[in-house]
This record gives structure tokens, sequence and C-alpha cells, in this order.
């Protein structure tokens, strides 16, 4: 297919995306239009309302695009690989039929892209059954080698001792020669138990130190591993995906119950606050450790108690967002005056705002907060008027402002090494009120936590997390049988190895069939081309194009080259001037074919095929 002919793929992770665009751009152009509206000014309220309009218009027709796509989808998925190759046969008739750059020809490109994503999915899962059932078939030929496995196995594990070594002689005997095989399908059994008893293993591991720690036993004990376990893959009320591994997760557990002990003897407490860190992680872009230390340290500074944890997430994060200083940078800073700014009455919301004051003056982290620990102390040692204990936090300021302090009255009340910090808070005292009403009473974090979570990435990690977990309950099933099983399987294992004779005389390698030899487009570029450059130049690897009107067409492939370039194509696709290069995509790239040879033809170079065949509309079947 020419270069001007790239298939239109509809992505959905790109059209969620722009669907996100388009409702921040609307929701952008209603505040620019009210604020428009509030001006008076009649021709820059009707020119926002304008664009309003429009970026609404834009976004209905998008929700209705992705809403047909998905509903196109959903057809495709109930659909059989030989009603959808029928389809793929119907679609390449029309687009051979339709002029180039018409909204119909992109339509049409855009359907059967779609068909033939689905159709390489089925023709891979079929392949996958097929290949499954005639292992499958070897398996009982050589004697039924799982069967008395299993047997000999539950044997071992039911203490049967002596009837092991009869199992395995059975066993041995009944292989014919072909026990190589067995080597490989014993070796998987193992590594599959292994892996299973590992992760159950670490996981222990992670609840024995959390049993350390907590002094938990028991149900509590227990309890608080489910939770691990199915923190994870699920979502919160307040719709966050908490996309962390149960051992993650328990870790977390144990640093939050370091960092504020009297979560110790309260479960429920513990799961709530490290939930809440997590979902701070999740909201600022954090990692757990630094998630769990800054709310457990902001929560220390102020003896907030549990039922206070969501509060001060959305603190720190819609303070975050409203400043310069991020979550790390604020909890620095808390800890070096958080204690001081509680004992003067201040509120973790005005904590927070005067940190993003002096932030936005360069002035952050541990050393704004040994400023401030210096202001405050000076403040509430000072005059009444100025002590924000007695008259609060904002009419402190006023009152300084209010009382045209000279430079040397603002050393004696700072001290000179505090004075720039004070004059900042004063100068800037309007925006530090503006600042303490912007963080208090949001629900920013999990706002920001519920968008950030809401990809493919962290629910593909989730479905990793419940595999985990899966491992860890088949591993904790398999402890109490683990040294037997695994000490059976193991002779298993040296027994077939001493029989191994080196000397034996070389068995013939297996016979090629033509079915062997059919290439797969749904491999890796290296894969096939490894593959085609294997059976050259006899037998040859082979592929069949369909043409546009529905016929196959058998092509053996002699000699290819490598291109390593991303595209959307689905496998089997492909690429071609009509004149020299023919590229056919794989899962990663492109094979251009260079030597060919069509079935009942003589072989031939690809720009000789490409003389006398058209394969602008075809693919690869």
């Amino acid at each position: 297919m020419p270069e001007s002919r790239s298939t239109i793929t509809v992505e959905t992770g790109d059209s969620v995306r722009r669907l996100q665009e388009l409702t921040d751009a609307v929701d952008k152009a209603q505040e620019a239009y009210k604020e428009a509206a509030k001006s008076n000014d009649h021709a820059k309220t009707v020119a926002a309302q304008k664009v309003w309009k429009e970026a609404t218009r834009e976004l209905a027709k998008h929700t209705q695009a992705l809403e047909r796509t998905e509903l196109a989808a959903k057809e495709l998925s109930s659909m059989t690989l030989v009603q959808l190759e029928r389809r793929q046969r119907d679609l390449i008739y029309q687009l051979k039929r339709t002029h180039e750059g018409t909204q119909e020809y992109q339509q049409l490109q855009g359907q059967l892209q779609q068909v033939n994503t689905r159709v390489g999915e089925l023709r891979q899962s079929l392949r996958a059954t097929t290949d499954a059932q005639r292992s499958l078939n070897a398996q009982i030929h050589q004697g039924s080698l799982g069967h008395r496995m299993l047997h000999g196995l539950m044997g071992s594990v039911t203490g049967a001792a002596g009837k092991m070594g009869g199992a395995l002689k059975t066993a041995l005997n009944s292989l014919s020669g072909g026990f190589l095989g067995a080597i490989g399908s014993i070796a998987g059994v193992i590594g599959a138990l292994k892996k299973a008893v590992g992760a159950s293993d670490e996981f222990t591991a992670k609840m024995a130190n959390l049993q350390a720690l907590t002094g938990l036993r028991g149900d509590d004990l227990d309890w608080l591993g489910e939770k691990a376990r199915s923190m994870g893959s699920a979502m919160t009320d307040a719709g966050v995906r908490i996309a962390k591994s149960s051992n993650e997760i328990a870790d977390a557990f144990a640093l939050m119950g370091s960092a504020k002990p009297e979560l110790l003897g309260d479960k429920e407490a513990l799961a709530g606050v490290t939930e809440a860190a997590l979902t701070l992680a999740a909201a600022a872009g954090l990692d757990t450790n630094e998630a769990v230390t800054s709310l457990a340290n902001t929560m220390n500074q102020f003896g907030a108690g549990a039922q206070e944890a969501s509060r001060y997430i959305n603190t720190l994060a819609a303070g975050s967002q409203a400043g310069s200083a991020g979550v790390d940078l604020i909890s620095k800073a808390i800890t070096k005056f958080g204690a001081v700014a509680a004992g003067a009455n201040l509120s973790v919301e005005e904590s927070v705002a005067l940190i993003e004051t002096l932030a936005a003056k360069g002035i952050q982290g541990e050393v704004a907060g040994t400023k401030l620990n210096s202001v405050l102390i000076a403040l509430q040692t000072g005059a009444d008027e100025f002590n924000p204990k007695i008259v609060g936090l904002n009419q402190a300021f006023e009152n300084l402002a209010a009382a045209n302090l000279s430079t040397a009255e603002k050393v004696k009340i700072f001290g000179q090494g505090n004075i720039a910090a004070g004059e900042i808070l004063i100068q800037n005292r309007a925006q530090l009120a503006d600042l303490t009403q912007a963080v208090t009473g949001t629900g920013t974090a999990f706002e920001q936590a519920a968008i950030n979570t809401n990809d493919n990435a962290t629910r593909t990690q989730q479905m990793l997390n419940r595999l985990e977990v899966a491992y860890q309950k088949v591993g904790d099933a398999l402890q109490p049988l683990l040294a037997n099983a695994l000490s059976f399987l193991t002779s298993i294992m040296d027994t077939l190895g001493d029989l191994w004779d080196d000397t034996a005389p070389l068995r013939e390698a297996p016979k090629i069939f033509r079915d062997t030899c059919h290439i797969d487009w749904c491999q890796p570029t290296e894969r096939v081309y490894n593959f085609i450059r294997g059976l050259a130049p006899y037998p040859a690897a082979w592929t069949e194009i369909l043409s546009a009107d529905g016929r196959r067409m058998a092509l053996k492939v002699f000699r290819s080259e490598r291109i390593a370039e991303p595209h959307a194509l689905s496998p089997g696709a492909i690429r071609t001037d009509g004149r020299r290069h023919f590229d056919v995509a794989t899962e990663d790239g492109f094979l251009r074919l260079l030597d060919v040879q069509p079935a009942g033809k003589r072989r031939m170079t690809a720009d000789q095929f490409l003389n006398g065949t058209d394969v602008s509309a075809c693919c690869m079947a």
C-alpha cells in the first residue's frame, strides 16, 4: 500500500486522552466566558461564548465518534473468523472503488484496520490452541506422563515414600525413549511451584515484619494481610486505584506504624491512614515512602488523629497545586516549625499557606521551616497585637502592616536573619489569606489521584497485582506439601539425567512439514526475519497474499530485510510504493521482502514481482 494510504488506526487510549483534553477545553472556555461576562465587555463576552460553544461542539462530536467505535468493536468481538475474513474481503473491495482522501475512504480504512486487528488476534489464538492440542497429544502418546507424575506426586504428599520409587520406575519404563520432553515438563512444574512458594515466602516475611512491629496476631494480622492483598487491585470509595503490590502495601503499613505508633493498636486506623498516604502518592506523583513520611510527619506536628487523614492529604495536595512547593517540600518545612505553629493555634491549612507564600519568593523546604519557626516564636513572645495565638494569624500580619514599623523595629521583632521572611509575609498578607482559603475544605487529593490512576498502565498493574496474589495463595496452600513434592520431582529429574547416555547415536531431526514453514506475521521482526533465513533456500518459508477480490495467492519468501520502524498497522498489513519496495508489518516493525516466488512461477526479486502484481490493497494471511 502506498504511503498515502497508511491505515488509520482507532486507538482507544488516544481517544480517551483526547476526550479528557476536550473536556478540559470546555471547562476553560466556560470559565473564560464567565470572566468575560463579569467585565461587562460585550464584544469580549460574545467572543468567549463563541469559543465555549465551539469547544462544546467538538466534545460532542468526539464523544459520539468514541461511542460508535465502541459499538463497532463490540460487533467485531462477536464475529467468527470466517465472518471476519468475509468482512475483510468486502472492505478491500470497497476501498478499491473509493476515491482516496474522501471521508468515506478514511472510514473504510479505519474499519479495515479494526477487522485486520481482530483477525490477527483470532488467528494467533487459534495457533496457540492448536499448539497446545499437539503438545497434549504428544504427552498422551508418551504414556500419559503427566498423569503418572501427578499420581506419584500425590503419593509423595500422602507420605507413601515406599511407593514413590515404584511409581517412578513405572513412569520411567513407560517413556519409550522419549523422556527429553518429560524433563522439560517436569522442569516447568518445578518452576511454577517454586515461583508460587517464593511469592508466598516473600509476603510471609513482610507480614512477619509487620507482626514484630505492631504486635498484632491471629485474626487481626490476617485482616491486615488480606487488606494488603486486596488494596492493590481494587478501587477506593473515592474512585482511586491503588496500583501497589501486596508487598509494597505491607511495607507501607509497617512504615506508617513506625511513623505513627498510636495507630499500631488499631488495624482499621492503620489501614485507613496508609490508604490515604497511597492516595496522596497517586495525586502528587510521590513514591510510597515519600507519601507515608510526608503525611505522618505533618499529622504528628499537629497531633492529628486517624480520622483527619483525608483532610491532611487534601490540604497537602491543594497546597502543592496552588503554590510552588511540592508535597515533599511542604512536609520538610512543617517538620521544622509545625510544633510551634500548633502551639500558636495555627491550623495545618494556615501553615501550608505560610510555606507556599515563602516558596513563591524562593524560600523552600527546611530553610522555610526554620525561618517560619523563628518568626512565629518572635511574634508569640512580643506584643499581644502581633501574637497570632491571641489575635489570629491574618490579623497579626494586618496589625504589623498597620504599625508601619521601621527597619530597626522589624529587626528587633524578627531578628536580623529572619527580617526578609517577616517582610515577605507582611507584604503578601493578602496572598497568604487567599492561599489559606484555597487549601481549606478541598477534595484535591482524591480528585487528582482519581484522574492520575484512570489509565491503562494503572489497570495493567492492578491485573499484575491480582496475579501476584494468586501465586501467593497457591504458595500458601503448597507450603505444607512443599518438601515432599519438590523432593519427588527433583528425584525424577535426577533419575532421568542419570539415564542420559552421551555415547548414544544421534537421532534424526524431525521432518519439516508445510504448515511448519508458514510465516506468522504477529511475531517480532527479529523472530520472523530469522525464521525466513533459517528455512532458506529449502524448503523456504511461505505466506499468503489476500487480494482485493478475496483470492489467496501462496508466496515463498527467500530473503528479507529488517526495518525498525514503529507503526500502528496490524501484523500482515502491506506497505508498498508499487514499484520496488514491498514491506510487511510485524508486531514491532516491518520486513522488506527482497526475493520471493509466487505459486507456479520462478523465483524473482521484489521489483520483478511488483511489476506484474498489485498488492496495494492486499494483506498477508
